[in-house]
C-alpha cells in the first residue's frame, strides 16, 4: 500500500515536471579573474537568441562597481539570472559504497558533501551542494558523483548585488560544468574533447553521448604558453579516454592565430561558436561575439533547457512542487486536495495563456491594418496583409470561443489519465500534435498494463477515439531494465460543434 502511493506521488512528480519548463529570458554573468562578460538570451519555442553580450575588465578592489557598470550598459540586463565562477567548487569523485541510486538525494548529498570536504576552503556547514550520479561510470563496489559547491556567504553576496540590479540570481555554474556543454554531445560510440581557456588556468573535458566523462585543469604560468598547455592537454585526454572525433576550443584566452598551427597536429580541431549549442541565434545588433561568451551562453541554455538534463548549478532556492510534495508524502489526507490544485493549476495556465494570445494577436491585428493604409499602392503586398489580416482574426476567433471549450475537455480528459493510470506504467510525455490530438508516451513493467490503460481511455466521453500506435519491449539502461514496455497513446477528443 505504502509503496503504490510513494510510486503514485513520483508519477504525479513526473506529470508535473513534464508540463513545467524553463522559459522566457536568461542574464548570464561569466565571472572571470580579470574581466566580466555578461549575455542575454531569450527562449522562443525550441530556440534562443542572443538579445546582447558585453564584457568589462576587472578592478582590484571595486567588483560590485565593476558588475554595476557592465549591467548598466543595457537595460535588457534585468531579470532571471545565472552566474559562472571559480568561487564553486567542482569535484568528480566517487563514493565509497556500492548503489548510490537507492540513496534518496539528502542522503546522496551529505555524502558528497563530506567527500568534497578536503577540497574546500570553508566548513561543509557553511556551504551549499548539489551532486549527480555519473552513471556511465557506474561500478559495483563504488557510486561515481559530479558535486559543484559554494560558500554560502559568497552565494548570498552575489545574490544581493545582482538584487540590486533587479537581477534575480537562480544558480551558480562552475567554469567545468560550463564547459562541458560548450558543445552538442558527439554520436554513441564517439567522443569529443573541450578546452576551456581560461585567465589562471585551461580546463578539458572528454565529452561522450552520455555526458561529461573526463575533467582536467592546468595552471597557467610565465614558464609555460597557452598552446604548451592546450597541446599538453589534448594529448592527456586523447591518452585517458581514447581518439576524439571533434576538437573545440573556447574561453577568454584563446589563442585563434595558432588553431591553424594546431591542425598540422590534430586535424579535427576548430575555435568555439554559437551554433555549438544547438538552436541558437544572434540578434541583429550583437556584434562582438566569439570564443569568450562560450560559458556564458552554455550556463543560459542549460537554464533554457535547451542543452543537458539537470543542470549541476548551486542554489539556495526551494522548488515550490518539493515542498507541496514533502507536505502531501507526510499528510496522506491532502492527495485528494493536492490533486484538485494541480488541477486547478492547469486551467489557471491555459486561462493566462490564452488571454496572452489573444492580447497579443489583437497587438498584430492593429499593426497589421496599420500597415496596409501606408501600403495600399502594391498590389502584391496589399493581397498579402489582407490575407495575413484573415489569417490572424481565424487564430483570433479560435482562442476566443473554440479553445476554451477544448480545454474544458483536456482537463476531464488529464483528469481520466490520472484517475486510470495503472500502479506499473509511468508517463514520460503528454504533448499536443498538430491535428489537435493528443500523445502520450510511457514506460510500463507489463504489457497487459498499457492494453488496460488504453481500453479504460476510450471509455471516457470526452474521447472520440483512443490508439495505441507503438507497444514495444528494449533494453539498455537501467530504466528500461525496471519498464521494459515502451508505449504510445494517440487520444483524439470529441470534435466541437460549429
Amino acid at each position: 500500500m505504502i509503496a503504490n502511493k510513494i510510486s503514485y506521488m513520483g508519477k504525479m512528480k513526473d506529470l508535473i515536471s513534464n508540463f513545467t519548463f524553463a522559459s522566457g529570458k536568461v542574464i548570464s554573468i561569466d565571472l572571470g579573474s580579470r574581466s566580466i562578460r555578461v549575455v542575454a538570451l531569450m527562449k522562443k519555442g525550441g530556440r534562443a537568441s542572443v538579445l546582447s553580450c558585453d564584457e568589462v575588465d576587472r578592478s582590484e578592489e571595486d567588483f560590485a562597481g565593476d558588475l554595476n557598470k557592465l549591467l548598466d550598459k543595457n537595460d535588457i540586463y534585468r531579470g532571471c539570472g545565472v552566474i559562472v565562477t571559480d568561487q564553486v567548487r567542482f569535484l568528480a569523485s566517487e563514493l565509497n559504497m556500492p548503489g548510490g541510486k537507492n540513496l534518496s538525494e539528502n542522503k546522496l548529498t551529505t555524502a558528497a558533501a563530506w567527500e568534497m570536504e578536503p577540497y574546500l576552503d570553508f566548513p561543509v556547514g557553511e556551504g551549499i551542494f548539489v551532486c549527480q550520479l555519473q552513471e556511465l561510470k557506474a561500478g559495483e563496489d563504488a557510486t561515481p558523483i559530479l558535486i559543484s559547491a559554494i560558500e554560502k556567504k559568497s552565494y548570498l553576496q552575489f545574490s544581493e548585488i545582482l538584487k540590486k540590479r533587479r537581477v534575480m540570481l537562480h544558480r551558480a555554474y562552475s567554469p567545468e560544468w560550463a564547459a562541458a556543454f560548450y558543445s552538442e554531445s558527439p554520436p554513441e560510440g564517439r567522443g569529443k574533447i573541450i578546452i576551456d581557456c581560461r585567465e589562471e588556468n585551461i580546463r578539458g573535458v572528454f565529452v561522450t553521448a552520455r555526458g561529461p566523462a573526463v575533467f582536467q585543469t592546468l595552471p597557467l604560468s610565465p614558464d609555460t604558453s597557452v598552446e604548451e598547455l592546450i597541446r599538453q592537454m589534448i594529448n592527456d585526454l586523447i591518452v585517458v579516454s581514447g581518439e576524439a572525433e571533434e576538437i573545440v576550443i573556447a574561453g577568454i584566452t584563446v589563442p585563434r592565430e595558432s588553431i591553424h598551427e594546431f591542425r598540422g597536429e590534430f586535424e579535427n580541431i576548430r575555435l568555439w561558436g554559437v551554433e555549438d549549442v544547438g538552436e541558437v541565434d544572434l540578434a541583429p545588433e550583437v556584434l562582438d561575439f566569439g570564443p569568450q561568451y562560450a560559458a556564458a551562453v552554455s550556463a543560459a541554455c542549460q537554464e533554457l533547457r535547451l542543452i543537458g538534463k539537470l543542470p549541476l548549478a548551486v542554489t539556495d532556492r526551494v522548488p515550490v512542487i518539493e515542498l507541496v510534495l514533502k507536505k502531501v508524502r507526510e499528510n496522506e489526507r491532502l492527495i485528494p486536495a493536492f490533486v484538485l490544485g494541480l488541477f486547478f493549476i492547469f486551467m489557471v495556465i491555459h486561462y493566462i495563456s490564452t488571454n496572452i494570445s489573444i492580447s497579443r494577436y489583437s497587438a498584430k491585428i492593429k499593426t497589421i491594418k496599420s500597415e496596409k493604409k501606408g501600403l495600399m499602392a502594391p498590389i502584391e503586398e496589399k493581397n498579402r496583409l489582407t490575407d495575413k489580416l484573415a489569417e490572424t482574426q481565424k487564430k483570433k476567433k479560435y482562442l476566443e470561443i473554440t479553445l476554451a471549450a477544448r480545454n474544458k475537455k483536456l482537463v476531464e480528459v488529464l483528469s481520466g489519465v490520472l484517475r486510470l493510470i495503472p500502479s506499473d506504467v509511468v508517463l514520460n510525455r503528454l504533448q499536443m500534435r498538430k491535428d489537435g490530438s493528443y500523445y502520450i508516451e510511457g514506460n510500463a513493467y507489463k504489457g497487459r498494463s498499457v492494453a488496460s490503460f488504453t481500453h479504460e481511455l476510450s471509455k471516457l466521453k470526452s474521447c472520440e477515439t483512443i490508439n495505441l500506435l507503438t507497444l514495444s519491449r528494449k533494453g539498455g539502461d537501467m530504466r528500461s531494465k525496471i519498464l521494459p514496455y515502451h508505449f504510445g497513446i494517440n487520444i483524439t477528443l470529441n470534435q466541437l460543434p460549429d
